[in-house]
Order: C-alpha cells, then structure tokens, then sequence
C-alpha cells in the first residue's frame, strides 16, 4: 500500500467560559516535519490567544501524534471499502478544562466517506490533553491527508452532475433542517448505464450541524446518479 500522507495543523483558541472580547492575534511557529504516517506541524500553526486561556502547544501536538496509527487504521480499513478513497480531513476539537475531549467534528476536507470520518472521531474523543490554563476550554484544528490506497484514484467529477433529485430530496431536507454549512463529498460508482454514490463524507462549521452529519451521510449513500464512465468519480457539494 502506499503509504499516506499524514500532516498535522494546530490552532489553539482559548475559550473562557463567561469572558467577552475578540482574541487578539498570535503569532505561528513552526516545526520539524516528523516521518511518513506521523503527524508534522506546517507553517500555519500551533498559534494560541494567551488572554483566554493557555495550552502547552508541545504537549497538544505530542497527544495528537499518540493517535497517528489508529488513525491510519482508520483509513486502511475504509479502504477496504472504498477502494479510491483518499483526501483531507480537517477536525475541530473543543478540549474542556480537565483536558478530555468535550466534543470533535469534521470542520473540513474531502475525503469522503463517513464510517471512516467517525472512526477518526472516535480516536480523538478518547484524547487526553494538556488541561488549558486561564480559561475553562480550548479549541484545537488538526488537519490530515491521505493518499489513495493501490487503485486507480477517483476520477474528479462537477457537482452539478449530482442531480437535484438527489441534493433536494426530502431525506436530505430532513437530515439539514435547522442548520447549515453543510460539505459533502461523494463517491459515485458506475452500477450499469447509471451511477450510485457509494460512499460520502460530511464537514460542517459548527457542533450544531455535526449532530446532522450521520443523517445527511446516510441520506446520499445509495442514491442513483448519471453514469460516472467507466470508473469511479468523486465530488464534493455545498449544502
């Protein structure tokens, strides 16, 4: 398998829990890139806003990094069913006082493919991090990227190809009532002379939309679409 490419952003935002004003802006740092399938910072950050609160920037990229192979295992076994799965995904983690967890979601990315995307969730929400100091809670962004396993990568696809009998669908209405902000990015098979969505990945821009996201999944995987061609496409809508 080849091996993917796995790298690591890191916003810190303290948040204080009853504490007003607009963080001031902080400076980023960088660091040494660590070796394949292993997390490494890039140039936008850790960046953190000391007035609210603080977290040891080392210490939330070393807890990050503890979850490099799971998160890898994640991937593998989603390739297993989705062959051409590949792409970014980009987690939000707002980390509470005690250093757990206290919610994470899919912010961004394309990588499409749901049962995957929770599997990484899963492993962030057993995380211990640094506690934040001077505030009640932090929130971290932490991006990732995964090359195609062995096959033949997906073939890029316009998103108006996905016909409105699908994205207007009162499924999909129902999963996204109440919230927007919605990415979804899909997979679509060829399935004789027309296509089926195989696969697809939500990302959201708040908790509130990410509590939808499983609904909205779900929603798109199996619907019928024009034929692809004769592989696989993928493509990412707006919702």
């Amino acid at each position: 398998m080849k091996a993917a490419l796995y790298t690591l952003s890191v916003g810190l935002v303290a948040a204080a829990l009853g504490c007003g004003g607009k963080p001031a802006e902080a400076p980023t740092t960088d660091a040494t890139p660590t070796e394949t399938a292993k997390p490494r910072t890039n140039g936008n950050a850790p960046s953190m806003h000391q007035e609210l609160g603080s977290v040891d920037k080392a210490k939330v990229q070393k807890a990050f990094d503890g979850t490099a192979d799971a998160m890898m295992n994640c991937f593998k076994n989603g390739s297993k069913r989705v062959e051409t799965l590949a792409g970014d995904v980009k987690f939000f983690v707002r980390i509470a006082h005690d250093g757990s967890t206290k919610y994470a979601f899919i912010e961004g990315g394309d990588l499409g493919d749901r049962l995957t995307e929770k599997c990484m969730l899963d492993q962030l929400s057993g995380v211990h991090w640094p506690s934040p100091e001077e505030g009640d809670e932090a929130e971290a962004r932490f991006s990732t990227g995964f090359d195609v396993h062995d096959a033949r990568p997906a073939g890029p696809w316009a998103a108006d190809k996905v016909p409105g009998t699908v994205t207007g669908s009162k499924a999909v209405a129902a999963c996204t009532a109440g919230a927007h902000g919605f990415s979804v990015t899909v997979y679509v098979a060829p399935d004789g002379k027309k296509g089926r969505i195989q696969a697809a990945g939500v990302a959201v821009t708040s908790k509130e939309a990410a509590e939808k996201a499983d609904c909205l999944a779900g929603a798109f995987v199996g619907a019928e679409t024009p034929s692809p061609g004769g592989w696989v496409a993928k493509t990412t809508l707006s919702l």
